[in-house]
């Protein structure tokens, strides 16, 4: 049963902070801003799985989920989001003492404390807001 909260966030728009789908008004941004349709979108992710899977040095997902989020980040230029991939796998090796230990029940530990929380609902943009309390 949705709380009152819920259900007012919900009557004005407001978006929950997990999304199974895109809802169309991100569909038509990414359209407008991106220039991104669906024939885009398959060929680019087809050249940039084939860029990815010629890499020797390179060990990731291919899976579309997480491809798209680079051409999005890059506009759908295969060459600047494989750019960014090879710059977020260095970031990982570079930084062991964060990333190495990083799983989803320390992550869960985390967002459940009272040091970082997140919010249900997004904002207007739709994206998610986090508070983080910072004290002595």
């Amino acid at each position: 049963m949705a709380t009152k909260y819920e259900e007012m966030m919900k009557a004005k728009g407001f978006l929950p902070h997990h999304l199974d789908t895109l809802p169309a008004k991100f569909i038509q941004i990414a359209k407008e801003e991106l220039g991104e349709t669906d024939e885009i979108r398959g060929q680019a992710l087809e050249k940039f799985r084939k860029c990815i899977l010629s890499d020797k040095n390179l060990k990731c997902p291919t899976n579309d989920e997480f491809l798209i989020q680079f051409l999005r980040a890059r506009k759908y230029d295969v060459d600047k989001a494989m750019g960014l991939l090879h710059n977020y796998f260095n970031l990982i090796a570079s930084h062991p003492e964060i990333f190495d230990k990083l799983d989803k029940e320390k992550m869960d530990k985390l967002t459940s404390s009272d040091f970082i929380n997140i919010l249900p609902f997004r904002d207007n943009d739709g994206c998610l807001v986090l508070t983080v309390k910072i004290s002595k």
